[in-house]
């Protein structure tokens, strides 16, 4: 039986690894004061903190802006618990709806401004990609972002969680130095809840602490106040599991309002706080030193639609290409495999994301040539991307993908439809 194999490829992103001196998005930043930053940051205590909400800096400029303003633009970044996967109605239910729903009602002669870029099973690297065409350009006010429990999922290091997370938030307040940040820690059955931050989150949570961003460990809270913090065991386990949760991961309506009113909490407090201390001004933040030496600070994002096949076979464009909740607009497909796509680029690696993946992962999807050299198998990520080639010279390079992979290691492909997500360059 002959095997049909169709890519869709919807972006192409280009991004740099740099210290923050030679950032190009640095240099625009004229007006954020780093000049008396310190190299580790203390931790700020106050007096509505819990063994889950964290206030540290708080959100002054966020209450200022509904205050004063009376508008404000509130940005989520997550997974598929953003999105509102397992939520009867995914809309309205889910824990990022019902935030939105909350500062609506607290403030209701207020304009409050929802953007949504949520995509399911996606942690924090592909983030780093969208960040400036899809949020940054939204001018938001408020960004949470909620992607810990996708970076186990995605075996991320600590390491790597760290340099991704770092980017998000250094990226975001360079482009605006009164933006507040929140990240959010969700749970799943798998991650560790000995500690009080899970190995993923943790090195979220370092960076939230050194940059002052108040945090709501929502899963934690959950899980030990509902009787699910010991280790998975037993129908009683089970039943008030399912009571809260649709899955391994993925909320029940009860406990997408659990979520969310950790949250409410976290905002109310923070927005009490502000009020206390008679917040009158706007501050501008001081950025701190990095915490890792390289960052991912100067990207570029190709949609589909724009990328040259003069030089591919067998490639076309087609309509509908969304990402989650991104609206990308236009794909690129091909239905033989031996067709080839040609990527042209000068940088020093290069990152591919499907969103179907088999997950056999000693089988590998597509076939790689480099700079004319041989084919070689490549197994990709689903959808958070995965380097297939590294350690480049920055110099201008051409990458060959077939479909199907090679010998042994081929996929077994059968009329079956994998997407290509994203294209990304290290410069």
């Amino acid at each position: 039986m002959k095997k049909i194999l169709a890519l869709l490829l919807t972006v192409l992103m280009i991004f740099s690894l740099v210290g923050c001196n030679n950032s190009s998005t640095d240099k625009d930043a004229s007006d954020i004061d780093s000049s008396n930053a310190e190299d580790k940051i203390e931790e700020t205590k106050t007096e509505f903190d819990t063994d889950y909400v964290k206030i540290r800096n708080g959100l002054n400029n966020t209450y200022l802006k509904l205050k004063n303003d009376k508008r404000l633009t509130v940005a989520y970044i997550g997974g598929s618990v953003t999105a509102g996967s397992g939520a009867s109605e995914p809309e309205k239910t889910a824990w990022r709806p019902l935030t939105t729903a909350w500062l609506k009602a607290e403030f209701p002669d207020c304009e409050i401004i929802e953007v949504n870029t949520s995509i399911g099973a996606v942690g924090t690297l592909l983030p780093v990609f969208y960040l400036d065409d899809y949020v940054i350009a939204e001018k938001p006010d408020l960004v949470f972002i909620e992607t810990a429990v996708n970076d186990y999922l995605m075996k991320h290091s600590q390491e790597e969680i760290s340099i991704y997370y770092e980017s998000i938030v250094r990226r975001i307040l360079t482009a605006n130095p009164y933006c507040d940040i929140v990240p959010i820690y969700i749970t799943n059955d798998f991650v560790s809840i000995t500690d009080e931050y899970f190995t993923e989150a943790k090195p979220q949570n370092d960076i939230a602490v050194h940059y002052g961003l108040p945090s709501a460990n929502v899963g934690r809270k959950l899980r030990k106040e509902n009787g699910l913090f010991k280790a998975k065991t037993g129908d009683e386990y089970t039943t008030k599991w399912q009571y809260f949760f649709a899955d391994e991961v993925h909320p029940t309506d009860k406990g997408y309002k659990e979520y969310a009113d950790t949250i409410a909490y976290l905002l109310k407090s923070a927005f009490d706080l502000a009020e206390k201390n008679g917040a009158v001004e706007s501050k501008k933040v001081t950025l701190p030193k990095q915490i890792n030496k390289e960052l991912m600070l100067d990207v570029k994002f190709i949609p589909a639609g724009m990328i040259d096949l003069s030089d591919s076979k067998g490639w076309n464009v087609v309509d509908n290409g969304n990402l989650g909740a991104l609206k990308i607009g236009k794909y690129l497909t091909t239905n033989n495999p031996d067709n080839e796509l040609v990527i042209k680029f000068k940088g020093e690696a290069l990152y591919l994301s499907c969103s179907m993946v088999p997950y056999d992962d000693t089988k590998s999807l597509y076939q790689i040539s480099i700079d004319g050299g041989e084919w070689k198998p490549l197994k990709v990520g689903r959808p958070d991307p995965r380097a297939i080639v590294t350690g480049l010279e920055n110099t201008e390079h051409s990458v060959r993908l077939r479909a199907g992979g090679v010998g042994d290691k081929a996929i077994d492909v059968n009329c079956k439809a994998f997407d290509i997500k994203a294209i990304l360059t290290v410069n």
